[in-house]
């Protein structure tokens, strides 16, 4: 079934917070560090920046692909295992991520923080879904 929920930005004074998908062990057998700048770190996500964080697929990392978010926003999250696509949606914006499952270590929701003041909320009910 496909997996749905939403994060509220309540904080970003940085401009780099992250929202998205992860795989949680691998991400804790990296020591939870993300090395942003090459595939392999165990995460899906999209930045406020605009940044696009794919784990499996050069083209969606480390790159401006993604809509911009701030303080205020609610990013609607959606996980199709089907197609295998992660959509991500604030308002009318959208962007997808494909992505690619790891045996043993289900995808989670995760945040990824640069500035301590930063702040998100997980919204796990959040309606309306407008995917």
């Amino acid at each position: 079934y496909i997996k749905k929920f939403a994060f509220k930005i309540k904080e970003s004074s940085s401009n780099w917070v992250a929202v998205g998908m992860c795989h949680p062990k691998l991400v804790s057998s990296k020591n939870y560090g993300f090395n942003f700048s090459a595939i392999g770190h165990g995460a899906y996500m999209i930045s406020a920046n605009g940044g696009s964080w794919s784990h499996t697929k050069a083209e969606h990392n480390n790159s401006v692909k993604a809509f911009k978010f701030a303080k205020g926003d609610i990013i609607q999250i959606s996980v199709n295992p089907i197609e295998k696509i992660i959509a991500f949606k604030k308002n009318t914006e959208n962007y997808q991520i494909p992505y690619e499952t790891i045996a043993n270590d289900e995808l989670s929701p995760c945040v990824l923080f640069y500035y301590i003041n930063d702040e998100v909320e997980f919204l796990a009910n959040f309606k309306p879904w407008l995917f």
